[in-house]
């Protein structure tokens, strides 16, 4: 008799375990990128770091930060959650209205949506430096990610194109960590 209540015993731990493991495990993939995929994707980089963003106490987002090598970028790389539709406009009519401005620098907003989201993408450019910014809304969770650079080695054109190269590299890492994916997107705006 002791067996059995001692095998019941061990079967209730097991299960009770099992149960509270299942109800704890975060199904949501890694929001982050980290030095792992980095290298995966083969940028050469340092000052990697993360941070977890809350606003009023409540979780905002999720971003990454980074320096590529060779040539000389920097990386942003945000994970908004909790966002609406009229977060993603909002942010989209900042970058049309400093478009606007001459003082700011040159800038393109072009459409870029996917399969099942929307997006656009900033090219912008001064007389000292690049920025490609790729902005994608989701169910919710807005994705940005952006690469610049205050180094010109080149043309303008080319210097923008340099950013958003790598910043499309890093955006399809992204898509695959979110689940995001169905199949390549390098296409680029439309």
């Amino acid at each position: 008799m002791w067996r059995f209540a001692a095998a019941i015993t061990i079967l209730e731990i097991i299960l009770t375990a099992f149960t509270a493991t299942l109800f704890t495990i975060d199904g949501e993939p890694d929001p982050y990128l980290t030095p792992d995929d980095l290298r995966e994707i083969n940028l050469p980089f340092e000052g990697h770091r993360t941070a977890r963003q809350n606003r009023f106490d409540a979780l905002l987002g999720y971003e990454t930060h980074a320096t590529f090598l060779r040539p000389r970028q920097t990386l942003w790389l945000s994970v908004r959650v909790d966002q609406a539709r009229v977060d993603f406009d909002s942010r989209r009519r900042r970058e049309e209205n400093w478009a606007l401005k001459p003082a700011f620098g040159k800038s393109a907003i072009l459409d870029d949506p996917g399969h099942d989201d929307a997006g656009y993408t900033v090219r912008h450019h001064t007389a000292t430096g690049a920025r490609c910014e790729l902005v994608r809304f989701r169910n919710g969770r807005m994705l940005v990610v952006k690469v610049s650079s205050s180094e010109r080695a080149g043309s303008a054109d080319e210097e923008v194109a340099s950013c958003e190269r790598r910043a499309r590299i890093v955006q399809e890492r992204m898509f695959e960590k979110l689940r995001w994916w169905n199949g390549p997107v390098t296409a680029g705006p439309r």
